[in-house]
């Protein structure tokens, strides 16, 4: 068996990343593309008066990232009456970034976590910079997510649903660290 040159090494390798970032680009994790991934075991309360009572009385549920995602566990029964559900997304998620999406990739938006350091059309971001002063940034919203998360129940039987009741792990699929 012949080895491989360094050039078909590289070559191979290249091949491979590109087709992950045609993966990752088709998957779309723009902040528009985050509405189409749900976040399992969670649902969006509304009004916020019935997310405020659910606060009162259980605290900011485990594995929630932040207020501003609104969301109580989808197994919850002790809403009031009258509250409206819909399932989470990743959107929903990451909720509290939405004042702070960056990027001009076709128009579209990303958050700190999930913005390539190259986008679709070849252009860089600041993530091309290893050096650049954002990544402090990203590092503590990354570390804030770890510490929020929570025990999770996973049935690995069955992989379409995974997860029992709320996934309270830190949640960055499809983020660019």
């Amino acid at each position: 068996m012949e080895k491989l040159t360094q050039a078909e090494k590289d070559a191979i390798r290249d091949a491979g990343v590109a087709q992950w970032w045609k993966d990752w680009f088709k998957t779309d994790y723009s902040w528009d593309g985050l509405t189409k991934i749900q976040w399992q075991g969670w649902v969006v309360v509304t009004p916020k008066a019935a997310y405020n009572t659910y606060i009162k009385i259980h605290g900011l549920p485990k594995g929630c990232p932040n207020t501003a995602c609104q969301v109580v566990p989808a197994d919850f029964d002790g809403l009031p009456e009258g509250t409206k559900t819909r399932r989470a997304t990743l959107q929903d998620y990451w909720r509290d970034q939405e004042g702070k999406l960056e990027g001009q990739d076709g128009g579209k938006r990303y958050t700190i976590a999930h913005l390539p350091a190259k986008f679709e059309d070849g252009e860089d971001s600041w993530k091309a910079d290893s050096k650049h002063e954002t990544w402090a940034s990203l590092l503590a919203l990354i570390t804030e997510r770890l510490q929020r998360g929570a025990k999770t129940d996973l049935m690995l039987a069955f992989p379409d649903e995974p997860v029992t009741g709320p996934d309270g792990r830190a949640n960055f699929r499809g983020c660019i660290l």
